[in-house]
């Protein structure tokens, strides 16, 4: 293979991989804003399996953001990907290499802008997420006082830093990989047909037993 043909290879798969991370953690985050707004009566029967279900899909929705920022020397990350770009800007075959050192700029900035919540996003994977630090062994409580961190501010670095590879990625060879998952709620279809049966058994035990208790029993959002 020759030289540029590889230079083309790799820039591309280092594409492919940062966007997929992109990808998969806004679907994760997705499913946890889901979850975090279902009707409590749903998730009050079953507990367990929604809580742990949130968590978790929170949970890796920071470590996939965290990834594409990741400080270990050999890691793929958004910013090597930049330098990729940098080192090949006189090879890009859809851009000048003044308008492809702009778009290095200007993404740079964008990282500057999220860096705050990048460090939030590091310091709890090196926390708790990814390692059982001396803080969550011993002193667990110090980790309620840590610098809070909103579901906007995680989709915020994992959309834009998919973005930033995208546009270098047109630039290159014209394409770009998918960052947003549309059916990322279909779980929602299953709490409907849960949501339903309850409703029906609800109001079947109120008709059954109306003449000795008229009250309206406990019953889910949308149960009339």
């Amino acid at each position: 293979m020759k030289k540029h043909q590889l230079a083309t290879v790799d820039f591309v798969k280092a594409a492919d991989a940062l966007t997929n991370e992109s990808f998969h953690g806004g679907i994760h985050l997705a499913i946890s804003e889901g979850l975090a707004d279902m009707d409590p009566f749903i998730g009050n029967q079953a507990p367990v399996f929604f809580m742990y279900t949130f968590y978790g899909h929170m949970y890796s929705a920071q470590m996939r953001a965290n990834k594409l920022f990741d400080t270990h020397g050999n890691a793929v990350t958004v910013p090597k990907f930049l330098e990729m770009a940098r080192l090949r800007r006189s090879k890009f075959q859809h851009a000048k290499e003044k308008d492809v050192l702009a778009c290095i700029a200007e993404a740079e900035s964008i990282i500057a802008n999220l860096t705050p919540t990048i460090r939030v996003l590091r310091t709890r994977r090196n926390d708790f997420l990814a390692h059982i630090s001396p803080k969550l062994a011993f002193t667990p409580e110090q980790l309620q006082q840590a610098t809070k961190l909103t579901m906007p501010q995680i989709r915020e670095v994992l959309y834009e830093g998919g973005k930033i590879v995208n546009q270098l990625l047109h630039m290159w060879n014209k394409s770009k990989n998918q960052l947003r998952e549309t059916f990322a709620d279909d779980y929602k279809k299953i709490v409907s047909l849960a949501s339903k049966q309850l409703c029906s058994e609800i109001k079947a035990h109120e008709a059954e037993f109306a003449k000795y208790d008229s009250r309206p029993l406990p019953r889910p959002r949308d149960c009339p």
